[in-house]
C-alpha cells in the first residue's frame, strides 16, 4: 500500500547507523584522552576555508568522474551510480521530501566525515603504516555505500582524496 515507507525505513535506518557510528567514536575519543575529536576554529577561519572546500570538491569529483568515464570506455561498459535522492520522490508529502533531502545531503556527509577521517582513519594511523591505515579506511568507507564493486572503486577513490586532504589540512572542516 505505501511503497515510499521502504525508502524511509532504509533512510531512518543510515541515519542511525551513522549517529550510532558518531556516539561510538566520540566515546571511544574520550576514554582514550584524545578529546575533543576537533580543533578549536573561529568563524573567520571557517570561512576562509571555504574557496579551499569548493576546490577541494570541485578536485575530488573531477578526479571521480574522470575515472568514472575512464572505467566505462576501457571495460566498455555502462555503471550506473546509486540515484540517492530519487527516494525523495517516494514520499507522502513534500515536507517528508524536503527533510529527507536536507538530512541527506547534510548531516549524513558530515557524520561520515567524522567517523571514517576523523576517528576511524586517524585511530588506523595510530596502529598501521600511513598508506594501508587511508587504504583500509577508503575500503570500509567504499563497502559502507553498499553500491557494487565497480561504483565502489569510486568510492574508495574518493575516501582516499579525503584522507589526503585531511592529511594536508590536518583538520575535518576542510
Amino acid at each position: 500500500n505505501h511503497p515510499w515507507r521502504q525508502g524511509y525505513i532504509g533512510f531512518v535506518s543510515l541515519i542511525l547507523f551513522n549517529l550510532i557510528l558518531l556516539v561510538y567514536a566520540l566515546a571511544v575519543c574520550k576514554r582514550r584522552g584524545i578529546w575533543p575529536l576537533f580543533r578549536p576554529i573561529s568563524p573567520a577561519t571557517v570561512l576562509s576555508m571555504i574557496p579551499f572546500a569548493i576546490l577541494i570538491a570541485f578536485g575530488i569529483n573531477l578526479l571521480v568522474g574522470t575515472t568514472h568515464m575512464a572505467m566505462e570506455k576501457i571495460l566498455n561498459q555502462k555503471f550506473e551510480m546509486p540515484d540517492y535522492s530519487a527516494l525523495a520522490t517516494f514520499g507522502p508529502n513534500s515536507l517528508l521530501s524536503v527533510i529527507m533531502i536536507v538530512i541527506g545531503f547534510t548531516a549524513i556527509p558530515i557524520l561520515e566525515e567524522i567517523y571514517f577521517r576523523g576517528f576511524l582513519y586517524n585511530s588506523l594511523k595510530t596502529r598501521l603504516p600511513l598508506l594501508f591505515a587511508a587504504n583500509l579506511q577508503a575500503i570500509l568507507f567504499a563497502a559502507a555505500h553498499g553500491a557494487g564493486f565497480m561504483i565502489g572503486i569510486l568510492y574508495f577513490i574518493a575516501g582516499m582524496a579525503l584522507a589526503v586532504v585531511y592529511e594536508m589540512r590536518k583538520e575535518l572542516v576542510s
